[in-house]
C-alpha cells in the first residue's frame, strides 16, 4: 500500500482523481477513455506498484464498486423507452434469445473439449466447469456497453437495441447460472433433489428483485414532483439509488435487476419533462461513476494468474463471441431487422467483465471442496477471459457505434 496511516478518504479521493487523468490521456491518443481507467487500476493495483492493496480494493472500497454497479444499472433502465421497447419487441426478444444461447452452447461445447486435454481429472469435474463457464457467457458487460455508448454518444434504434438486449442479458444470464448451479450441484452430489431446491429458489429470488424495482420505481416516479429542482433532485435520486441497494444486499439479493427495473420505471412513469432531467442529472455524474468502476476492474486483474489460462481464456472469448455474434444475426434475421444493425449489434455485445466474473466467483465459493482445484481454473479461465475482452472491447465497440453513425 502507499501507506498504512493514510485514512481511507485519502485513497477514494485518488482513485477519482487518478482515474479521471488517465482518462484524458486515453482520450489524447484517441483511445477510448475506458482503457485509460482500467491501465491506471492494473498499474496502480496491487498486482503493480501496489499503491492499491487487496484489502483495500477487496473490502475496504468494495461499497463503491456497489454504487457504481447500481448507478450503471439504473442508468440502463433509464435508457429504455416504452415506446421503443414495444417497437423493438421482436428484434429485442429474438436477438436475445439466440444470441445467449448460442454463446452458451458454444462455450460449453469449446470448453468441454479443450479443458479435459489441457488437465487431467475426472469427467465430472471438467462437465461442471464446462456447464458453468457456458452459462455465465450468456451475460453482457453493462458498464462496459454503457460506457462506450455515453462516450461516443450512440443514438437512434442501435442505442435503444443494445441497451434493451444488454438488460435482458443479464437478466437470462443469471437464470442460465442458477440452472447452471443447480445441475452442477446436483452432478457432484449425485442428488436430484438439489437440481429442482434450487431452481425454485432462483425462480423465487429473480421474481422479487424484478417486482421490488418495479414497485419502488413506480412509487419514486410519483414523488419527483416534490424534488423537482435540479440539486435537490440530484441528491434524492442518488439517495433513493443507494438505499435500495443496501435493501437489496441486505436481503442476500442482487441490485443489478432491481436498478434495472427502477431506473426503467422513472423514465416511463413520472412525467416527460421530470423523466428527462432525471436523466440527464444522472448523466452528470457518470463519467466518475465509470472512472471508479473501471479503475477497480483493473486493479482486480491478477496479469500472472491471467496469462497462465490465456489459451483456455483465448477460446472461450473466440467461441462466446461466435455464439454471440451467430445468434445476433439468426435471431435479426427472424425479427426482420435491418442487416446493417444487426451486424454492429452483434460486435457491439462483446463485453464480458463485472457480471461474468461475479457469477464464476459465486459458483466456485458455492462448489468450494467438491471441486478441488478446478474451481480455482474456473475463475482463471474468466479472469484472463475478462483481460482479453478488457483490451478488445473498447475498439471493437467503437468500431460498432461509428459504423452505425455512417449509415
Amino acid at each position: 500500500m502507499l501507506a498504512d496511516g493514510f485514512d481511507i478518504l485519502f485513497y477514494v479521493g485518488l482513485m477519482f482523481v487518478i482515474s479521471q487523468a488517465a482518462g484524458n490521456v486515453a482520450g489524447r491518443f484517441n483511445l477510448p477513455r475506458m482503457i485509460g481507467y482500467i491501465g491506471a487500476g492494473i498499474l496502480f493495483g496491487p498486482y503493480a506498484l501496489g499503491w492499491y492493496d487487496e484489502q483495500l480494493i477487496e473490502v475496504e472500497l468494495a461499497i463503491f464498486r456497489d454504487i457504481a454497479l447500481a448507478i450503471i444499472a439504473f442508468s440502463i433502465g433509464g435508457a429504455l423507452q416504452m415506446q421503443d421497447v414495444i417497437r423493438l419487441r421482436a428484434s429485442l426478444m429474438w436477438i436475445t434469445v439466440f444470441q445467449t444461447s448460442l454463446a452458451s452452447i458454444a462455450v460449453f461445447l469449446v470448453m468441454y473439449s479443450l479443458l479435459p486435454f489441457t488437465n487431467g481429472g475426472p469427467t465430472n469435474y471438467m462437465l461442471v466447469v464446462a456447464i458453468i463457464l457456458g452459462a455465465v457467457s450468456a451475460a453482457t458487460a453493462p458498464a462496459a456497453v454503457l460506457s462506450l455508448v455515453d462516450e461516443y454518444k450512440a443514438q437512434g434504434d442501435f442505442k435503444a437495441s443494445l441497451l434493451g438486449i444488454v438488460a435482458l442479458d443479464d437478466v437470462i444470464a443469471i437464470v442460465f447460472y442458477s440452472v447452471a448451479l443447480a445441475i452442477g450441484t446436483s452432478i457432484l452430489d449425485r442428488s436430484n433433489g438439489a437440481l429442482f431446491h434450487m431452481l425454485g429458489e432462483t425462480s423465487i429470488v429473480i421474481l422479487t428483485e424484478i417486482a421490488l424495482g418495479l414497485i419502488l420505481g413506480f412509487g419514486v416516479a410519483k414523488v419527483l414532483p416534490f424534488f423537482s429542482e435540479y440539486r435537490s433532485m440530484l441528491g434524492t435520486l442518488l439517495g433513493i439509488i443507494m438505499a435500495v441497494t443496501g435493501f437489496c444486499l441486505s436481503l442476500g439479493l442482487s441490485p443489478l435487476l432491481t436498478c434495472v427495473m427502477l431506473g426503467f420505471m422513472v423514465t416511463n412513469v413520472a412525467k416527460h419533462e421530470l423523466a428527462d432531467e432525471a436523466t440527464s442529472i444522472i448523466q452528470t455524474v457518470q463519467m466518475p461513476v465509470f472512472g471508479v468502476f473501471f479503475f477497480m476492474a483493473g486493479a482486480h486483474l491478477n496479469l500472472n494468474l491471467a496469462l497462465s489460462a490465456m489459451a483456455m481464456a483465448l477460446a472461450l472469448t473466440l467461441s462466446r463471441f461466435a455464439g454471440k455474434y451467430a445468434g445476433t444475426m439468426l435471431g435479426g434475421k427472424i425479427a426482420g431487422t435491418d442487416p446493417r444493425l444487426t451486424r454492429n449489434l452483434g460486435l457491439a455485445l462483446l463485453p464480458a467483465a463485472g457480471v461474468m466474473v461475479s457469477l464464476t466467483l459465486n459458483a466456485r465459493d458455492v462448489l468450494d471442496g467438491r471441486m478441488e482445484m478446478y474451481g480455482d481454473l474456473m475463475v482463471t479461465i474468466v479472469i484472463g477471459a475478462t483481460l482479453i475482452n478488457e483490451i478488445l472491447t473498447p475498439f471493437v465497440v467503437r468500431y460498432a457505434i461509428r459504423n452505425q453513425k455512417q449509415a
